[in-house]
């Protein structure tokens, strides 16, 4: 269960491989048209998706799909050196280093040496672990370096933001309601739940 849960936030697409979600929802109170942008990050790319009630303007931006390791890949600078550093190589390869613990498990059982599984659960459970906890200690910092999120927020529309894991402002503007929020998506909770599933194997096969 360890393994299938890492495969899906590595694998599972748009619907299970999001790591982070960014919204921006602007509602015009006096006529109750919405428009906002989703931004969503995943282990090895970014994508934008926008949506209006009624017709879109002729200035609409076009949803789009970059990895980190494209130069085009901020909106508001020419790389993405932070998130392909953290993203593309540190958790990528804890993600593998965990899969491979957990195969590890599954041999060491069936060849019926109890110790050597349970350690190769415990490492596959930290391995997940410290993956989730590299991610809420450096992204958000991570995200802003590379593409100025929360300054733009805070240039543009006036709002006290600073870099963090979880996040909602709001702002009234001409008229209409702004709102900017911000929180980890399913792949943290999947990669999460697969290192807490790996520490409780090693704890039950010790006990």
């Amino acid at each position: 269960g360890s393994i299938v849960l890492i495969l899906a936030s590595m694998y599972g697409g748009d619907s299970l491989g999001s790591w982070f979600v960014v919204k921006v929802d602007v509602e015009d109170d006096n006529t109750n048209e919405f428009r906002g942008g989703t931004m969503k990050y995943y282990l090895t790319k970014r994508t934008a998706e926008y949506e209006y009630d009624g017709d879109a303007p002729d200035d609409t931006p076009w949803d789009y799909s970059r990895d980190y390791d494209n130069n085009r890949c901020a909106d508001f600078g020419d790389d993405c050196d932070e998130l392909t550093g953290l993203m593309v190589v540190k958790i990528k390869n804890l993600l593998y280093l965990a899969i491979l613990a957990g195969l590890a498990a599954l041999y060491f059982f069936n060849e019926d040496e109890d110790e050597k599984g349970a350690m190769a659960c415990l490492s596959m459970g930290c391995a997940g672990l410290l993956a989730v906890a590299m991610f809420g200690l450096s992204f958000p910092e991570a995200l802003e370096d590379d593409a100025g999120v929360w300054e733009v927020m805070e240039d543009s529309f006036d709002m006290n933001t600073e870099p963090t894991l979880f996040g909602t402002e709001s702002e009234e503007m001409d008229g209409s309601e702004l709102t900017f929020s911000w929180r980890p998506d399913i792949a943290f909770v999947l990669v999460a739940l697969s290192g807490i599933l790996g520490i409780a194997a090693y704890s039950e096969v010790k006990n």
